[in-house]
């Protein structure tokens, strides 16, 4: 009956407009037997399409939450305005959303990818990942981007379908593959065998991992100019050694640059000379933020953190907080059989 009130704009309007105004080779929503095929079928939403429908349900999870406690670059609780992995993924998300509208591709499969691509990160940034992948190295390793898939497909959600209790989110196979792909897999390999690790993601996935790149080069040189890291001459003076466009609009112009070198291709990318001029900034970055003796001893510390953890857990199980969420993951996930390496 609400169908019938003229002008409402409907999944099946906004399905068609995608068909008619998208570029060719976007990712469209009423791709069922594909990429918005779900694991398990489910009756369509009158409103929403089906990537639409992945915001939400990324949106709204626990996972997504508990972002906000995590470490980007910088853990200083003096501070509140330091990015953590939760702000990163909402400018994450920001900036592809922005990017794919303008390159006519899909921006709610876009957006989806982008809140949902670092769900499986650990505490501390890349040093707790390097902890928990060399504590289960025996195990096949951890990397962040398949932990995130694992969270989407198999971490209690209490999610019901048709009636009954599954595991997961039952995101669209395009939104859990470019989670997947927003970064190199080095774990896990046979087990997403069924995402073809080994080719590129959509158009949409790949606007994503850029604009991951973008996004925390921003950020972390934003946040190591105010935490007395870096300074703006240094920058200043990466840039001009590298390109001669004008330094106090260098964010836009890595932007524009990124659009205009991508438009209507089939494949996401800056062009060469700008290319060399991110490399150049990420050095410097490396160089003066994460290499610095401030930034390692803290990544040493919480590499230590996450290690002394794992083995007091993973020894003594009783220690695991009792919840209905730390149950299910003993019973369906084999915990109790880990054993210290």
């Amino acid at each position: 009956m609400v169908a019938n009130i003229p002008g409402l704009f409907l999944r099946k309007d906004k399905e068609d407009w995608e068909v008619k105004n998208l570029f060719y080779l976007a990712t469209k929503s009423n791709d069922f037997k594909y990429k918005a095929n779900r694991w398990l079928e489910e009756a369509e939403d009158l409103y929403r399409t089906s990537f639409q429908r992945d915001v939400g349900r990324i949106l709204y999870s626990n996972a997504f939450r508990r972002l906000r406690t995590k470490t980007q670059v910088f853990c200083d609780p003096n501070t509140q305005h330091n990015r953590t992995r939760l702000t990163h993924t909402v400018e994450v998300a920001h900036l592809s959303r922005q990017v794919a509208r303008t390159l006519r591709l899909n921006e709610d499969l876009t957006e989806a990818i982008a809140l949902g691509h670092d769900l499986g990160h650990t505490p501390f940034g890349h040093a707790g990942e390097r902890a928990l992948n060399d504590c289960l190295s025996d195990k096949g390793g951890f990397s962040h981007n398949a932990q995130s898939v694992w969270v989407v497909e198999k971490f209690n959600h209490n999610r019901q379908i048709n009636g009954r209790c599954i595991p997961g989110l039952n995101l669209t196979y395009g939104v859990k593959e470019g989670i997947l792909k927003h970064t190199k897999l080095t774990t896990n390999l046979n087990e997403y065998e069924k995402f073809h690790p080994e080719d590129l993601p959509t158009l949409e996935g790949q606007v994503v991992n850029i604009c991951d790149t973008l996004a925390y080069l921003y950020h972390d040189i934003d946040d190591g100019i105010r935490n007395s890291f870096i300074n703006k001459d240094e920058v200043k003076y990466i840039w001009s050694q590298n390109t001669d466009l004008d330094y106090n609009r260098w964010y836009h112009h890595l932007i524009n640059d990124l659009v205009n070198n991508s438009f209507e291709r089939d494949v996401i990318k800056f062009s060469d000379g700008i290319e060399k001029t991110i490399k150049a900034l990420k050095e410097l970055l490396k160089e003066k933020v994460i290499m610095s003796g401030k930034i390692m001893s803290a990544d040493n510390k919480a590499y230590e953190l996450v290690c002394s953890m794992y083995e007091i857990l993973i020894n003594n199980h009783e220690l695991i907080p009792d919840n209905k969420d730390n149950k299910y993951k003993m019973d369906n996930f084999g915990a109790a059989n880990y054993s210290i390496i």
